[in-house]
């Protein structure tokens, strides 16, 4: 943080298990992974075999005891999305319980349940998830957010679910997701989250800081006329200039985000910009199977975002604008917070919807049939 400077990132990657159920996680989690040396496991309260306190709620880890983290009605702070519809208020509150937290690969397991009775959803059942991944560093496949990464994934024929966390000094942000579960009234359930150590109140500066960091989600682009490329694909030798290319599909969007909060006027500012959006295509001459929009193509319908809200206590919620002009931004949330003793950092939830504001055939101005839509939610963490 810098007084006077906030930031996150994310990814989508398809993955498929022989006799099991094929997904695409938004975060692109590791199918498999090994643990890193200095790796943690500290997950809603409880490091190792110490004591730690979330959000509001405390847990105990230990290499044979049982980690609890936050209380479901005043716990991690989520946007919550299903087949049934979506929670983003930051009302949806996760509970995260890690067995045999610090027991390292094979030892250790995972369940959450996700409170979404404000939004009148119904949630898959808390479903056990072994850790799978426990790194220093992020592993290959997977967003670089930053931070210490965890993964518990229990993936069969009846069940694919999913808890990411990438933890930092102060404040941890994830995804928990139930792409699939054969006895949930809805599938794709997934719930994006924040919290960790909040900021108390009197602490909090009276100047102005800058947050800079990384924003990582995904996007659902829909109705979009096709463009044509004016640069070359980074990564995928036959996606040329000239080329055609379709800019709806699922996308895995990572960018730089910068939030700047004004303690004394109560309020926050930011952006979204500088943003790569990646789609997986299966492409035979990509090395990952993913076409990449870069930020200076200019054939893109894909801008950046500004973020105002205002600061109460050590937390802060508003909204999410597309451009002026470019887009017309419909359903819009903004929740985050600071945390450690004088906000040394600060993390948080988003979601935006946004329309074309003409048709993409350009004969009328209420022919929404012909609009451009992007719906993209995404976390971001920065100091």
């Amino acid at each position: 943080m810098r007084m006077g400077s906030l930031v996150a990132l994310l990814a989508i990657s398809a993955s498929a298990v022989s006799g099991c159920q094929t997904t695409t996680p938004e975060f692109g989690g590791a199918i498999a992974g090994t643990s890193g040396s200095g790796g943690t496991s500290s997950t809603f309260g409880g490091t190792g075999t110490g004591t730690g306190t979330g959000g509001t709620g405390t847990g105990t880890g230990s290499t044979t005891g049982t980690s609890t983290g936050q209380v479901v009605s005043n716990g991690s702070t989520s946007f919550a999305f299903n087949d049934g519809g979506a929670v983003t208020d930051g009302s949806a509150g996760t509970l995260a319980t890690i067995t045999n937290a610090g027991g390292g690969l094979n030892n250790e397991s995972a369940s959450v349940a996700v409170d979404v009775s404000s939004g009148g959803l119904t949630w898959a059942d808390p479903i056990d998830m072994p850790l799978l991944s426990n790194t220093v560093s992020t592993p290959a496949g997977v967003p670089n957010l930053g931070g210490a990464y965890s993964e518990y994934r229990q993936i069969d024929t009846d069940t694919d679910a999913e808890l990411q966390i990438w933890e930092y000094t102060h404040s941890r942000i994830g995804q928990y997701a139930v792409w699939f579960d054969s006895s949930a009234p809805n599938n794709n359930n997934v719930a994006l989250f924040y919290d960790g150590n909040a900021t108390p109140d009197t602490a909090l500066p009276a100047a102005t800081a800058t947050y800079n960091g990384s924003f990582g989600g995904v996007a659902v682009a829909s109705n979009w006329a096709n463009g044509v490329r004016v640069q070359n694909d980074p990564f995928d030798t036959a996606e040329l200039a000239g080329d055609e290319w379709s800019p709806n599909g699922t996308w895995r969007v990572t960018g730089t985000s910068q939030v700047v909060a004004d303690f004394g006027a109560g309020t926050v500012t930011g952006s979204i910009t500088n943003t790569t959006w990646r789609r997986y295509d299966a492409s035979p001459t990509s090395p990952d199977g993913y076409i990449t929009i870069t930020p200076t193509e200019t054939s893109r319908p894909f801008h950046d975002y500004t973020m105002s809200g205002t600061i109460t206590g050590s937390t802060y919620t508003g909204n999410v604008l597309g451009p002026v002009g470019t887009v017309v931004t419909g359903d819009n949330s903004l929740s985050g917070g600071f945390f450690g003793p004088n906000a040394e950092e600060t993390a948080g939830v988003l979601r935006s919807f946004t329309t074309a504001p003409d048709p993409s055939d350009g004969v009328s101005p209420n022919e929404d049939n012909r609009r451009g839509f992007i719906d993209i939610r995404g976390v971001f963490q920065g100091d």
